[in-house]
């Protein structure tokens, strides 16, 4: 995230994180995949958010939550619409791809200008190496 912030402040868009204590130690093992993959899933979804708004993330998982594996929750408002094949649109697809090919469930949600990503991580994400 360290390097989105500046991103974020230039979108003009705040950005708030809600970790739970469990989910660093559930995705630890696959440290630069994961990396990967949030850093490009963030950076698409900093293009799509409307000026002045907020993203909010949110990640748990483990014992905290009774869940075997991890999630990603991130919701923003949308801006203008921008084409089907935008650069940010095609970034959030191949970052689902990604996601996809670890073994993960991608939901994607949009109610009116409220979009939301959940992102559901198998308890053997929390196994594999990076």
């Amino acid at each position: 995230m360290d390097e989105l912030w500046p991103v974020a402040a230039v979108n003009g868009v705040r950005v708030t994180l809600d970790c739970s204590s469990d989910f660093s130690r559930l995705v630890r093992a696959g440290g630069r995949r994961f990396s990967s993959l949030i850093f490009r899933t963030l950076e698409s979804v900093l293009s799509l958010a409307e000026r002045g708004s907020v993203l909010r993330i949110e990640m748990g998982g483990g014992a905290e939550d009774g869940a075997d594996g991890a999630w990603v929750r991130i919701c923003w408002h949308a801006g203008m619409r921008s084409a089907e094949f935008s650069r940010p649109e095609l970034g959030l697809v191949v970052a689902q791809a990604g996601w996809e090919r670890v073994g993960a469930k991608w939901e994607r949600e949009c109610t009116g200008t409220l979009e939301t990503v959940m992102v559901r991580l198998p308890g053997v994400f929390a196994d594999t190496s990076s």
